[in-house]
């Protein structure tokens, strides 16, 4: 009966050794708690930590700032805000395009770097120019958006995206 326990405890070990990384120090026959896969610098905590942020960011921004300015286009566009002399109409569009469908984007991971650039303008704008004189509880939240947008311009995607899962360039670990 201990053989057969044996045998299929280490049989689950090498599973879960295929699903999660192991750090090259460690056989896969080592017991190994979940809290040192997690909470390890190595790439399963990495992607874990990158898709969380990416997904959190971007169905944040898609629903509470993104669609309500889709739906209100109408109501917002003779109002809105203009800082580069373009017209409020064209403004709106712009924020509406980042924060819709770069926040599409940043959720899935697809063209991701790409995505962060329309949403770091958006968020630079808002804080710099549109709250720029306002106390800093008003100026927070576009500062927050805004260093997460850059911190992920800068990191890239991670693992659980589709730019790993399609292979892009931006993504791909370059050889030494």
């Amino acid at each position: 009966m201990w053989a057969t326990l044996l045998i299929k405890s280490r049989s689950i070990r090498a599973q879960r050794s295929a699903i999660f990384y192991l750090p090259p120090e460690h056989s896969p026959r080592e017991n190994l708690s979940m809290k040192k896969y997690l909470f390890a610098s190595q790439p399963l905590s990495t992607a874990l930590g990158l898709f969380t942020l990416r997904v959190a960011l971007g169905i944040t921004m898609l629903f509470a700032h993104g669609l309500p300015k889709l739906y209100s286009y109408s109501e917002k566009s003779s109002q809105f805000a203009d800082p580069f002399g373009i017209g409020s109409e064209i403004s709106l569009a712009l924020a509406i395009f980042a924060e819709v469908f770069c926040s599409i984007g940043l959720i899935t991971g697809l063209a991701m770097r790409w995505a962060t650039i329309p949403l770091i303008v958006t968020m630079s704008v808002a804080f710099f120019w549109v709250h720029g004189d306002d106390p800093w509880q008003k100026r927070e939240l576009s500062f927050v958006y805004l260093t997460a947008f850059v911190t992920l311009f800068f990191t890239g995607p991670g693992a659980l995206s589709l730019d790993h899962l399609f292979g892009t360039k931006s993504h791909k670990p370059k050889k030494h």
